[in-house]
C-alpha cells in the first residue's frame, strides 16, 4: 500500500514487432497495478495520442478511480505504422497483439496472472478512437477465455 501522496510505481514494458505484422518499431507501453491484492477486473487501456491523454494517465484521480475498480491502468504508447509512421487502426495488423502481448508480459513479471485474460476499457481519440473500437471484436486467439473468441478472429 502506498503511502499517503505517494505515487504508484509504473511498470514498463516493450514488445518487439513481427516481421510480418505492420509496426516500424517496437511498443511500449506503462502500467499502474490497484494497490490491492484482489483480482484485477480489467485494463484501462490508454493509448497516447498527445498530451491530453498523458495527463489523464497521471491525473491522481484517474489513478484512483482505477485503484477503486480494481482496475490496471495501461498508457499504451504510439505504435508506428511501417507504412506511413502514423497510428495502426486496425489491430490484425499487429498493434492488438502487441498490446495482448504487453498484458501478458505484465502479468508474468508481475505476477498477476489474470492479466493475461481480463477484458479491456480502451480509449483514444482520432486513430486510436477507431483503434479502441475495433478492439472490441479482436482478441488473439491464445488470450481468449471462452472458445467463442477464438472464432471471432
Amino acid at each position: 500500500m502506498c503511502a499517503f501522496g505517494q505515487i504508484p510505481q509504473e511498470k514498463q514494458t516493450i514488445v518487439n514487432p513481427l516481421p510480418e505484422e505492420e509496426i516500424l518499431q517496437p511498443c511500449r507501453y506503462q502500467m499502474v497495478l490497484p494497490e490491492s491484492t484482489s483480482p484485477i477486473r480489467a485494463a484501462w487501456v490508454i493509448f497516447d495520442r498527445g498530451q491530453d491523454y498523458l495527463q489523464w494517465f497521471h491525473d491522481r484521480r484517474v489513478r484512483a478511480f482505477a485503484n477503486e475498480h480494481h482496475l490496471a491502468l495501461v498508457l499504451a504508447m504510439h505504435c508506428r505504422s511501417k507504412e506511413r509512421e502514423d497510428m495502426i487502426v486496425l489491430p490484425e495488423k499487429g498493434v492488438g497483439r502487441a498490446l495482448f502481448s504487453a498484458l501478458t508480459q505484465f502479468a508474468d513479471s508481475e505476477a498477476r496472472p489474470e492479466l493475461k485474460t481480463i477484458g479491456i476499457i480502451a480509449m483514444g481519440w482520432s486513430g486510436a478512437g477507431s483503434l479502441a473500437a475495433r478492439l472490441a471484436g479482436y482478441r488473439p486467439p491464445s488470450n481468449c477465455r471462452i472458445k467463442r473468441c477464438a472464432a471471432r478472429n
